[in-house]
């Protein structure tokens, strides 16, 4: 019933930017800020898809996952790459905090985009690149927050936003800065 309502409020109306029909993304979770369209397509170059603090998700707790050294390495072994893995390290972040390149000591080529690691592992089980890492004793440990590539409306932040009595326009305001809604 909530969705049906949403969807009857909102039909017949449009976000723009500069005139014309905006780009638009979503992510489940963001997990406190959202990430810059660019960082995940580089092509994306919106500028209403930048990375903010999205302040409903202070009491979230981390999710953690854990991988054998050994899984990984058979993992990136199906996604083209060789060698025997002996360590994963954090190489860069970006301004959002989420990994940008990750160095794989022992196999070639020897670093991987964030994006790819986490495709390469199980996006549904590496849930961001907003993660840190540890390792011990042939075990990777990923804590990390949100859920998704951070693109975007946050669906866990607007319903939290909705939920405390936001209005639609507030809410677009949050995730799409700059964009104007108007009806068709």
């Amino acid at each position: 019933p909530a969705t049906r309502r949403a969807t009857h409020a909102t039909a017949g109306r449009v976000l723009l930017y500069q005139g014309r029909p905006a780009e638009v993304f979503y992510s489940a979770s963001c997990g406190g800020r959202s990430e810059r369209a660019s960082e995940v397509w580089p092509a994306a170059v919106l500028p209403y898809l930048r990375t903010a603090e999205d302040d409903v998700h202070g009491d979230d707790p981390p999710w953690t996952v854990e991988f054998p050294l050994r899984d990984v390495q058979q993992a990136l072994r199906r996604a083209g790459w060789t060698g025997e893995l002996r360590t994963v390290e954090i190489d860069t972040r970006n301004i959002s905090g989420r990994v940008t390149r990750l160095r794989l000591g022992g196999l070639r080529p020897d670093v991987i985009t964030g994006t790819a690691f986490r495709a390469a592992l199980g996006a549904g089980t590496l849930r961001s690149t907003a993660f840190d890492l540890a390792s011990r004793r042939g075990v990777l440990r990923f804590t990390g927050r949100g859920y998704g590539h951070g693109v975007g409306m946050c669906v866990v932040g607007a319903g939290r936003r909705a939920a405390r009595g936001e209005s639609l326009e507030a809410i677009l305001a949050q995730y799409f800065p700059g964009l104007d809604l108007t009806a068709t």
